[in-house]
């Protein structure tokens, strides 16, 4: 295989040096590496430790909201390790995104680790995971939604087993939304 296949935190390397990496956003070769590191956790945390190193904000931010959602979908349990270990270097979206796919994919890991992540994060954590999971089980995402009544992301995840509830019980997605309230908390934790 290629580089990118090898080591690809090499490769980020490589691509973070051409002159086109200065613009904005993530680029096609970045993107290549991120989804070959995906596939191997040790390649993934390499090339996610490495882009912890980028200066340009956006473009890493983006960069590392693409790897964890890959990686937490190939193996969840190695990229929760390292959100939770290094989650006060990431963009809380971050933390919603990669929520949302274990929700989908992997629930019982992700309702595993919500009291892992950390507190600023939390609330985006328990609303993306509410999203993903509430699409195959609305009633089992609101009993564990339960236990973050009140907390950041509980009203938003609440809204979200709502939605995927209006699918098959309209009065009572009304019922639950009304339950909540209409006023939206901040999403951060304390």
């Amino acid at each position: 295989g290629g580089i990118a296949q090898v080591d690809a935190a090499r490769a980020l390397d490589l691509a973070l040096e051409s002159p086109s990496s200065f613009a904005l956003g993530v680029m096609p070769v970045e993107l290549t590496v991120i989804a070959n590191a995906a596939r191997d956790s040790a390649q993934a945390a390499a090339v996610a430790n490495r882009l912890l190193t980028v200066d340009n904000v956006q473009r890493r931010q983006q960069a590392l909201s693409q790897l964890l959602s890959m990686w937490s979908s190939q193996d969840p349990a190695t990229a929760i390790e390292w959100i939770a270990a290094n989650g006060a270097a990431l963009d809380p979206g971050s933390f919603q995104n990669v929520a949302q796919q274990l929700g989908i994919r992997d629930p019982e890991s992700g309702t595993a680790a919500t009291d892992r992540i950390p507190a600023e994060a939390r609330g985006y954590w328990i609303a993306g995971l509410a999203q993903g999971y509430a699409q195959s089980d609305p009633e089992a995402t609101l009993a564990w939604l339960d236990r973050y009544s009140g907390q950041p992301g509980y009203a938003e995840g609440v809204a979200a087993v709502a939605a995927s509830m209006a699918r098959y019980d309209a009065p009572g997605a009304a019922r639950l939304l009304a339950s909540v309230g209409t006023a939206k908390p901040e999403m951060r934790g304390p």
